[in-house]
């Protein structure tokens, strides 16, 4: 779904006062920020509930990456993820894992 669709569909559900459709995992990070004010650009204000997520939402969650760089790191292994199907999702608990394990060890 495109940008447009989706800020169309967003401006629908504004104007008919429903709240906007839940599009993707971020929009769930979203939602979080508009009720408590956390910053959306956070890994560690995700929902318990989200065990994996899209690869270009996960690369711009963790590191600001794009769709194209977010599927590179994935093919590289930075990002791990899981195939379901034709299907490729990100798992966001392993990649915590990793990140917390990067700072514990001195490099060299």
């Amino acid at each position: 779904m495109t940008k447009r669709v989706k800020g169309h569909l967003a401006d629908l559900a504004e104007s008919v006062g429903a709240p906007p459709p839940n599009l993707t995992e971020a929009s769930e990070v979203a939602r979080t920020q508009a009720a408590g004010g956390v910053p959306a650009g956070d890994p560690q204000n995700l929902p318990a509930a989200v065990k994996t997520m899209s690869v270009p939402d996960c690369g711009w969650l963790y590191f600001g990456l794009g769709r194209n760089a977010s599927y590179e790191a994935a093919k590289r292994g930075d990002i791990p993820t899981i195939r379901i199907g034709r299907l490729l999702r990100a798992v966001p608990s392993v990649l915590d894992r990793r990140l917390a394990e990067a700072g514990r060890f001195p490099a060299g």
